[in-house]
């Protein structure tokens, strides 16, 4: 008998295995993807952009002594765009830089995707299982998925995982239809 919250999807090979080497240049554009998702690189620029206007303009009137002192407002501006600029361009610079120096070798990863569980295997024979009920999300990014999980975990699935089309919009479908999409 099938219960009434099960949703059987014609066509579709489940399990996904997915079986790949995870390097650092996968927790880079890991990192990147996520931070698009975040803010769009278009508003993301934009945000830079004011910050060095805040920060740069008062203090180049205060330089070229065009203003007489440095006032209140002009504080505040340089500080809003000490941190607009703090966050949207050091720190995700800082943060690349940290991923690319890190010197771990590639792992190799084998994720298992069904109707109930996603699985995640690594070689040192560690096991991560989470049900479909801690997805809080799925992002279907240009250059693979990220999901999201509610206790803050974030996993990546590049792209380069999946063999063909077909099996890339076997995994949308099913996170579709658990409504994670």
């Amino acid at each position: 008998m099938i219960s009434s919250h099960c949703l059987i999807i014609p066509n579709m090979s489940l399990p996904l295995i997915f079986r790949f080497s995870f390097t650092n240049e996968d927790l880079l554009t890991a990192y990147n993807a996520r931070l698009d998702y975040v803010c769009r690189p278009a508003l993301r620029y934009s945000l830079i952009a004011a910050g060095c206007v805040f920060l740069l303009g008062p203090v180049t009137l205060f330089l070229l002594h065009c203003s007489l002192r440095f006032g209140f407002i002009d504080w505040i501006l340089a500080i809003i765009g000490v941190v607009l600029l703090r966050a949207w361009a050091i720190a995700p610079l800082i943060r690349r830089r940290r991923i690319r120096m890190e010197s771990g070798a590639a792992k190799t990863i084998r994720i298992i995707v069904d109707e109930t569980s996603l699985v995640e295997e690594t070689a040192d024979s560690s096991r991560n299982v989470r049900g479909w009920d801690d997805v809080s999300r799925i992002s279907d990014m240009p250059k693979g998925f990220l999901i999201y999980f509610r206790d803050g975990e974030l996993w990546w699935l590049p792209t380069r995982i999946f063999n063909n089309i077909d099996e890339r919009e076997e995994f949308m479908n099913l996170a579709a239809n658990k409504g994670r999409l």
